[in-house]
């Protein structure tokens, strides 16, 4: 029997998720015995042999019954009608005796997306805005910052601006007069 599995894409570079499935047995009715010889496992992934060939997102290894996955690949996260969700199976056959082949183990291997966990959020050092008095003259007063470092890359940031010292007057969103202060969530500029 396989199971079901859940796989965040990105997780355990570079090897891969790894997991295995129990051998197969073989059962001889009435005599039980060893005559029949040893098993050889194939596998698919979603409808593709992957137990031949290295193959992008799953390898199978036979030889220690085990599946490797790892993919960047976005489109396995695509939640619409279940498409998130693909099958994978197992198949063994005597090797000695090609044409008997066991039922085929199924089970499903879940893709989710890596950003509402991501693997690290990294805030760089900003830069102070030089010292700033306002004149009829003097250009705007400008930040801009350095984007926070994202793993995975994939995952989108939105930035938020909070007064945590000085006047108690919200300047992250300021309208009065001749007196503006926009604040982007894209990019984090102000």
């Amino acid at each position: 029997m396989l199971l079901n599995q859940v796989y965040e894409l990105y997780e355990f570079d570079p090897i891969g998720f790894q997991f295995t499935h129990d051998p197969f047995t073989i059962v001889t009715v009435p005599i039980v015995h060893t005559l029949c010889g040893v098993l050889t496992y194939t596998s698919t992934f979603d409808g593709n042999d992957i137990s031949s060939t290295s193959s992008a997102p799953i390898q199978y290894f036979a030889g220690n019954l085990t599946h490797d996955v790892y993919s960047e690949d976005q489109s396995l996260i695509d939640t619409t009608n279940g498409q998130n969700i693909k099958q994978y199976t197992v198949t063994a056959f005597l090797t000695q005796w090609i044409s008997t082949v066991s039922e085929v183990a199924t089970a499903n291997i879940e893709f989710k997306n890596p950003c509402p966990d991501p693997e690290s959020v990294t805030a760089p050092v900003q830069t102070n805005p030089a010292a700033y008095l306002y004149t009829a003259q003097a250009p705007k007063m400008q930040f801009t910052m350095i984007p926070f470092v994202v793993e995975p890359d994939i995952c989108k940031v939105t930035y938020s601006c909070a007064m945590t010292a000085g006047p108690r007057v919200d300047l992250c969103a300021k309208t009065d007069g001749s007196t503006h202060g926009v604040f982007d969530p894209i990019t984090g500029n102000y």
